[in-house]
């Protein structure tokens, strides 16, 4: 080193200043050790082989009570082999130096450096696991089976049905025998046209039909016998059997004028051959009401 008098700052040669880059002739190479170190990167690509062992699950259900164990979750390893190729970026480096004396130097290493390396990576993992279940249990169920049968057969078959046919009669001629007290009202005609089959026997309806719930009606039309109001009662009787069928309520003819008197026995149970009768009572009274011949006057089963 020279002594602290002699020290100077010279320039260069050149148009060089001490910040700028040396001529070639005085480039130097530093040391590799002087040499900045950066941490590898390894990108790596790799095949392996993964096994895991897994139970599959699958949604029941259950419909009771049952006990329910759980198989512990699976572990795996999975080993892994790897060859790779490890890159270094080239190292870079400005020095920039100053010196009092004979030197002084500014250098630009330049260091490039490639690797190769092969490795094994292996790697753990744990495989996840759906938990089994086995279950106990007492399932009960209730079901009602259906079933078609067809069914094949030869033989007679033979069935009695009954068809009840109704019957009427009209009034026919004058009546004119009321008294105190019931009397059959005599002047009747079978009404074939609207009821065919309808027959009368006496003054008496023929029924031609066995039946049941059935409806025995009257209506007749009575007309004055002076110029004084009177009663007269209706009923209905089988005269077969005897039973009365029905009694109607007083009907008052007016003097001079007419009124229709009714009568009518539902639920009535009539035998094929039984004779309906209409009985009349006038009152204790004179010039009692008559009945005429007329259409609307009738007595029906049906």
């Amino acid at each position: 080193m020279l002594p602290a008098h002699s020290r100077r700052r010279a320039a260069l040669p050149g148009t060089s200043t001490s910040c700028g880059a040396l001529p070639a002739s005085t480039r130097a190479r530093l040391p590799i050790a002087l040499l900045y170190k950066p941490p590898p990167i390894l990108p790596f690509t790799g095949e392996g082989v993964l096994s895991a062992v897994a139970v599959p699950h699958a949604v029941a259900a259950f419909g009771g009570e049952a006990v329910l164990q759980a198989l512990s979750a699976a572990a795996a390893t999975a080993g892994f082999t790897a060859e790779g190729t490890l890159v270094v970026p080239t190292n870079e480096a400005d020095a920039r130096f100053e010196a009092v004396g004979a030197l002084s130097a500014s250098a630009i290493p330049h260091a490039t450096a490639q690797f190769t390396a092969a490795g094994i990576l292996a790697a753990l993992g744990v495989a996840s696991a759906s938990a089994g279940f086995t279950a106990v249990a007492a399932l009960g169920a209730s079901v009602t089976p259906t079933a078609t049968a067809g069914f094949s057969g030869t033989g007679t078959l033979s069935a009695a049905a009954s068809i009840f046919t109704p019957s009427s009669m009209t009034k026919s001629g004058t009546f004119s025998g009321l008294t105190s007290g019931f009397v059959p009202v005599t002047g009747w005609v079978a009404d074939t046209v609207a009821y065919p089959g309808s027959s009368v026997s006496g003054s008496d309806l023929v029924v031609q039909s066995t039946g049941t719930g059935k409806t025995v009606s009257a209506s007749v039309v009575w007309t004055a016998s002076g110029a004084f109001a009177r009663n007269v009662t209706m009923r209905l009787k089988n005269q077969t059997t005897g039973a009365i069928l029905a009694t109607g309520d007083p009907v008052s003819v007016p003097g001079n004028g007419s009124a229709t008197a009714t009568v009518t026995a539902t639920g009535v149970s009539v035998t094929a051959g039984d004779l309906i009768r209409l009985e009349a009572d006038g009152g204790n009274t004179t010039s009692r009401p008559t009945a005429q011949t007329n259409t609307s006057s009738y007595v029906r089963i049906t």
